[in-house]
């Protein structure tokens, strides 16, 4: 069977070495099918994509001072793509151009599109033309606020800000005409340290409203904020006093107003201190209570959150001294008609006085007596009290005894 078949192929190919025309029939066959079969297993066919439209060729726009709002647009392109090619294809391998090198005046022009895909023919742009309008650019400046949302964690403090102060923007008249402000937001929340952030801008309107579309203008989209943060601290404020007070005086203890002050900087240097002191205050001389203001010192890099100055109030009272006067005669006052006190007793007196009075303080100025007012014949305890020339102050006297036993008696007839 095996030879009978060989017989038969080899039958076959002596035809086709003798007919020439045949081979070329076969030949011509193979191609055709050769095409049908690579056409059916990979066929084309149309897609369809959505493409946004980019805008090229600006340059003679910004010459001749024109401005075009943004396109912001998608157009449909249909591109005739294999199918082995289709899976691997999307909108991003497809760019549509809208050329604007040849405008070169105001108003509204009309652009022809233009698609280029990666792979495939493109067989329709749908719309194929677009309408621009063409305006003037302007340029002007807004101001730029700085907002804050949240606060900074308990015992810190901004003690910096440095914020865009205005932002330059330009593009279409109509545009630029409708933007009042810009405005940065920066979240204080969990800041603890000084800090730089790169913060987007949002324009505003005329009517404080945000601007959505800000397709027809130019601008830094963003700004750099630095805040600086410091740990705070409350501490004393120490009185520091230079000089002496005048002869026969003295300080008493200086207070301050307030007792304490926030201080703020780097946490480890803040949380070191415990108090600050009050720069010198110079009380030479003094023979009265003074008020100072005065500055507080602080230590480096160490800065008053609030206030740097405090009222210094430093008591002056005089220097007192204790004087002492004996066998000081105790005399009898204010007896009644009729009546006698025969009393011969001397006392001693312990006399506190200014220091500056000690001179004047003797025998001849300072004068014990009793008092026998309103009383009858009889022995009577009695207190006794002191008397002071004219000009002299005392701050306190003691006597020994501070009682006698006075006998009255009634006059002989």
């Amino acid at each position: 069977m095996a030879s009978k078949s060989v017989e038969i192929l080899k039958k076959i190919l002596l035809s086709f070495r003798r007919n020439w025309g045949l081979k070329l029939i076969s030949l011509l066959f193979a191609v055709i099918l050769w095409n049908y079969v690579i056409v059916e297993i990979d066929p084309i066919r149309p897609q369809s994509f959505q493409v946004p439209v980019t805008s090229v060729g600006m340059t003679p726009l910004k010459n001749n001072n024109l401005f075009s709002a943004d396109l912001s647009r998608k157009v449909d392109v249909i591109v005739e793509l294999r199918r082995s090619e289709a899976s691997s294809f999307n909108s991003n391998n497809i760019t549509v151009t809208a050329d604007f090198s040849n405008i070169t005046g105001e108003g509204t022009q009309k652009i022809t599109l233009k698609a280029t895909p990666t792979k495939g023919t493109v067989k329709s742009i749908t719309p194929a033309t677009i309408d621009v309008q063409i305006e003037k650019r302007e340029k002007r400046f807004v101001p730029v606020k700085c907002n804050f949302v949240n606060q900074l964690p308990a015992d810190y403090w901004q003690n910096e800000l440095k914020c865009p102060d205005k932002l330059e923007i330009s593009g279409a008249s109509s545009e630029v005409s409708k933007v009042s402000w810009a405005e940065v937001t920066l979240d204080l929340a969990n800041i603890t340290e000084s800090v730089s952030r790169t913060l987007n801008y949002t324009l505003y309107d005329n009517e404080n409203q945000p601007i959505k579309n800000i397709g027809g203008l130019d601008f830094p989209k963003s700004g750099i904020v630095s805040i600086g943060v410091l740990k705070t601290k409350a501490v004393k404020v120490d009185v520091t006093l230079v000089g002496d007070a005048a002869r026969g005086y003295q300080f008493g203890e200086a207070t301050c107003d307030p007792k304490e002050i926030t201080i703020a900087g780097r946490a480890d240097v803040v949380d070191l201190i415990e108090s600050v002191k009050t720069a010198p205050v110079n009380v030479s001389g003094a023979s009265k209570t003074q008020v100072f203001t005065c500055e507080v010192e602080l230590p480096k890099n160490v800065v008053a959150k609030d206030r740097s100055a405090v009222n210094v109030t430093v008591p002056v009272t005089e220097k007192t001294v204790e004087k002492t006067l004996k066998n000081l005669p105790v005399t009898v006052r204010g007896l009644g008609s009729g009546l006698t006190a025969d009393i011969r007793f001397r006392a001693a007196a312990v006399v506190t006085c200014a220091e500056l009075m000690e001179g004047r303080v003797r025998s001849s100025t300072v004068s014990l007596s009793v008092d026998a007012t309103g009383l009858e014949a009889g022995t009577h305890t009695l207190k006794i009290l002191p008397e002071y020339a004219d000009g002299i102050t005392v701050y306190g006297i003691r006597i020994d005894p501070e009682t006698i036993d006075v006998l009255i008696k009634a006059s002989a007839p």
